[in-house]
């Protein structure tokens, strides 16, 4: 969402308590979800 609107963004992966990526993110697909309904994508 921050390059469509022009800023600059860093990519970050979602680590747990033990220092080990997450796989499934509930939050970034929530971001998606919401990115592609305001972009008109879902549509």
């Amino acid at each position: 969402m921050g390059n469509r609107l022009g800023m600059y963004t860093i990519l970050v992966d979602s680590v747990n308590s033990y220092g080990k990526r997450i796989e499934k993110n509930n939050f970034q697909s929530i971001e998606r979800y919401l990115a592609n309904i305001i972009t008109g994508d879902l549509l």
